[in-house]
């Protein structure tokens, strides 16, 4: 169900081994933790970040009642600073951050691949609280790693991108366009048709309008759109903001009606507002 990205059926077996395990193990023993724990990251993964953090609670208590201290409990400190990271509590989120990558130096040593997740929120995290030198040195740190390591691709994708904004949020637009677009030839030339060509194609539509670039904006807007509209359940988010875009040009340039028809297909997914978590709509958008 994991593999199909059926949340629900994943999330009804997932509870359903939570219940078996109470039962055979009782309610602390360290297997309830990694149910908890996996159950946390499935609504993180939902974006539904409140409940996320009320079940990887659990799994911390179990795992710190237990002394289990090894890569589950580094991976569920991750998730959790992950979270608040998501909910905009970065102070929060560097010290769950922070106490995962210590206790992940003190199993894999200094400098280990599995060190870059908690590099990028980190880098994140602190640029949002304004320590823009500390989130340099950590994006700096996860590109070294991303230099000399294959690392998997979700965390390559996350990299990427968050980098290219971080410097265009310093004023250097431009270069996070070269950037991006570097990155989209390699993905290219190597086949990767997979989501990481379909979200630089976003960015880079999203990029050139930061730069007030808006013929450039409309290519790739629409070459995302393209690419979104036969895409799987977790890209529906993307294609309606692409289609927000596309319609915030349209207005621009004059063609009222092209804009409501493009507003209008963004208007189709807020059906899914209520029960689709990938489905993010802010207020002004909406």
């Amino acid at each position: 169900h994991h593999a199909k990205g059926n949340m629900r059926k994943k999330e009804y077996y997932m509870l359903k081994s939570l219940d078996i395990n109470k039962k055979v193990y009782g309610e602390n023993h360290r297997y309830i933790a990694t149910d908890y724990a996996n159950l946390g990251a499935l609504y993180l993964e939902k974006s539904l970040f409140r409940q996320a953090l009320d079940t990887m609670a659990k799994a911390l208590d179990i795992y710190t009642f237990n002394k289990e201290y090894g890569t589950h409990y580094t991976d569920l400190l991750h998730n959790i600073g992950n979270t608040y990271v998501n909910l905009g509590e970065y102070e929060k989120a560097n010290i769950f951050i922070n106490r995962g990558l210590c206790k992940n130096k003190g199993i894999y040593g200094e400098d280990h691949i599995d060190h870059l997740p908690f590099y990028i929120d980190l880098a994140e995290s602190m640029y949002h609280i304004g320590f823009i030198d500390s989130s340099r040195y950590y994006y700096n740190k996860a590109l070294e790693l991303d230099a000399v390591e294959k690392i998997n691709p979700k965390d390559r994708n996350k990299l990427i991108r968050s980098f290219a904004f971080f410097q265009a949020k310093q004023g250097n637009v431009s270069e996070s366009i070269r950037y991006i677009r570097s990155e989209l030839t390699k993905a290219y030339q190597i086949s990767d048709r997979n989501n990481f060509i379909n979200f630089l194609t976003y960015d880079l539509g999203r990029l050139y309008m930061q730069s007030k670039d808006f013929a450039n904006a409309k290519v790739y807007l629409e070459k995302a759109a393209t690419l979104y509209e036969n895409a799987d359940y977790l890209e529906k988010n993307a294609l309606m903001k692409s289609y927000l875009l596309l319609a915030q040009i349209a207005q621009q340039e004059g063609r009222f009606q092209n804009a409501i028809a493009l507003i209008d297909k963004s208007l189709n997914f807020t059906r899914y507002k209520k029960n689709d978590p990938y489905i993010d709509l802010n207020d002004s958008q909406y």
